[in-house]
């Protein structure tokens, strides 16, 4: 009988210290699983946080680059300037890329001036229209592949170039005219140039653009100088 009680008690011993066992992995396993699911949330809110990051880094670069027309093929350019220098009217031209570096380009428009008009007891300065230019030329943008290659925001018609133009002025009102730098204007009414200049130009948001320039020019005929300072600035839109 004795040995019946004991063997009882050891037995249910037994078994309770079984189930201590089995309470003590079940516990390891769930603060383990615990922990890895919460390694795991902060892992994929990590990845979250850095792709939220990353899309934003790449909204942005992208709309800068849209902005500014960023590299984008473009093959030609209407171009309706508004602020010109030196002829202060708008004007009318187009721009075509024959290559990459290469492009031809023409325009045409009304020149502005100032004249004198009246005796020489009572004359008057008038500001206006003294007649119109017609240029056609060729352009060599000689750091566009490198603007490209270094990602500076280019398209086909933003680099810095050198050009060759041949420039015809009709002027319809010839006494007392003056050009847009107060020089007096010969009476022959049809002046031609040809010009070598070096300039810069970039695009401006999606359709406008800014044109510099600067080099030497002569005019063709007995009356004109040899060899002139040119100097242009344009402003406008270019679609």
């Amino acid at each position: 009988m004795r040995d019946t009680y004991f063997s009882k008690y050891a037995i249910i011993l037994l078994l309770l210290l079984l189930s201590g066992v089995d309470f003590a992995v079940l516990h390891a396993q769930n603060d383990e699983e615990d922990v890895k699911v919460t390694i795991e949330i902060t892992e994929e809110e990590s990845l979250d946080s850095a792709d939220l990051a990353i899309d934003q880094a790449y909204s942005f670069k992208e709309k800068y680059e849209y902005l500014i027309r960023a590299y984008r093929e473009e093959k030609g350019m209407v171009k309706l300037s508004l602020v010109r220098i030196p002829h202060l009217l708008p004007s009318l031209g187009y721009e075509g890329k024959v290559s990459t570096s290469f492009s031809l380009l023409g325009e045409v428009g009304p020149m502005a001036g100032t004249y004198r008009i009246g005796t020489s007891e009572n004359q008057r300065t008038i500001f206006g229209v003294v007649g119109f230019n017609m240029l056609v030329g060729g352009r060599y943008y000689y750091n566009l592949n490198k603007r490209i290659r270094k990602k500076r925001g280019s398209d086909n018609f933003s680099a810095n170039y050198i050009s060759a133009s041949f420039e015809s002025r009709y002027y319809t009102r010839l006494e007392g005219t003056v050009d847009a730098f107060g020089d007096p204007v010969s009476i022959d009414p049809l002046k031609r140039q040809i010009a070598f200049t070096y300039g810069i130009q970039r695009r401006l948001g999606d359709i406008g653009y800014i044109d510099f320039y600067t080099g030497m020019g002569g005019f063709l005929g007995d009356d004109g100088a040899p060899l002139l300072l040119k100097l242009g600035l344009q402003i406008g839109l270019g679609f």
